[in-house]
């Protein structure tokens, strides 16, 4: 799906679950927001289906550098929208739990990697 209103795209996007990962045989759906600022500002991206993982938050958002514009980001006019969503499902594959939007999520992967 894809639509326009005065200079800004939305457009949803389905991404597959990386292999070996707990998220294997899942498929969710993103919605993408590229703004009339596009490159110079990062789209809005955001998780449409619910996903359980300590970088994305109920809401859907996304804790990643790469959508934050500097200093606090690494937005930068020369990254693509491909590249960002490679960013993403490197994330769901390697969660950074160093900077988690979801600690209780950390807290619990924890406690499982401890049993392991």
């Amino acid at each position: 799906m894809r639509s326009s209103v005065s200079g800004v795209v939305f457009v949803v996007i389905e991404i597959s679950g990386p292999r070996d990962t707990p998220y294997e045989r899942g498929m969710w759906q993103l919605e993408v927001t590229v703004g009339s600022r596009y490159p110079n500002e990062p789209p809005r991206i955001r998780f449409l289906t619910p996903i359980y993982h300590p970088n994305i938050d109920s809401g859907g958002r996304i804790c990643l550098d790469t959508l934050k514009m500097p200093p606090a980001g690494g937005w930068t006019p020369a990254n693509s929208l491909r590249g960002v969503l490679s960013q993403i499902r490197l994330l769901i594959e390697h969660p950074n739990t160093s900077d988690p939007l979801m600690p209780e999520i950390v807290r619990l992967l924890s406690c499982f990697a401890t049993l392991l």
